[in-house]
């Protein structure tokens, strides 16, 4: 009688044990139990509002494919993705060819450098920088080193004009380091640094644009005046007059020239992760 007591119970015993390991491999595997034992069905659709969102196994041989839209909300297809931002920039400050920097004296020698990490000032809004020669002389090149608005290194090579200013491609939230490249006889020849009109996303945009009047993934540009209470917001997908949008840069030239003290407001399509 002993001895069949005890069968019973290892018996019981191994029979919750195998219950727990079942409901151990439901978790791990991604299945659902539907009953108090063991029958068990495998998720593999969740409707979101209308929308549907494919899930599989890390074991599946078949690719992940993702697809949710909520309208306006997020949109993944495959891993790459939309995230509607509005990006805020109120005030922006007018445009400065030595707002970073005052007159560098441009060295001697072709291969000759000058760094200069002091007296420089950073942007106050996220936006790309430019260099002003004061001479003919004034043909090197200028490295700048600073971060991107994640707080990423950045740099920048902008090679000089003579006495005209030269416009970078990538925006900058600081500015660390300024590098001045020599020509063989520069007579005195400075180059100053400064901000210009073209503002960065703060996220990346996710399709080439082309600079028209519909730059893909830039939805809408408000502005406001300076003292101005009410926002003047672009019909959807049409952009201002003078807007460009550089796709591989992220940045924006929200109209042909900023006007100090006013305000931007950019809605566009960002990278979802």
């Amino acid at each position: 009688m002993k001895s069949r007591t005890r069968r019973i119970a290892i018996l019981l015993v191994v029979g919750l044990l195998l219950g727990l390991a079942a409901a151990a491999c439901a978790q791990v595997y991604g299945l659902t139990q539907v009953s108090d034992w063991f029958r068990v069905v495998r998720t593999r659709v969740l409707e979101f509002h209308g929308a549907t969102m494919a899930i599989s196994r890390a074991t599946d041989a078949s690719t992940t494919d993702y697809a949710i839209d909520f309208g306006t909300g997020l949109y993944l297809t495959g891993g790459a993705g939309k995230l509607p931002i509005v990006q805020v920039m109120d005030p922006v400050a007018a445009l400065s060819v030595d707002g970073v920097h005052a007159a560098i004296t441009i060295p001697t020698g072709a291969t000759v450098t000058t760094t200069v990490t002091t007296a420089i000032t950073s942007p106050v809004t996220y936006r790309v920088l430019s260099i002003t020669g004061s001479a003919a002389a004034a043909l090197s090149k200028v490295v700048i080193t600073g971060t991107d608005w994640a707080g990423n290194t950045t740099t920048d090579t902008i090679t000089g004009n003579g006495a005209a200013k030269v416009i970078g491609v990538k925006p900058f939230k600081t500015v660390t380091q300024i590098v001045v490249w020599g020509v063989a006889t520069p007579g005195g020849a400075t180059y100053t640094i400064g901000w210009d009109d073209k503002l960065g996303l703060y996220r990346p945009i996710t399709v080439a644009n082309t600079g028209t009047a519909m730059d893909g993934d830039v939805t809408q540009i408000g502005h406001r005046a300076t003292a101005a209470t009410a926002w003047d917001i672009t019909t959807l997908n049409v952009l201002p007059t003078g807007a460009v949008v550089n796709a591989t840069y992220d940045t924006v030239l929200p109209e042909t020239t900023i006007t100090a003290a006013d305000g931007y407001m950019i809605t566009y399509n960002a990278s979802g992760w």
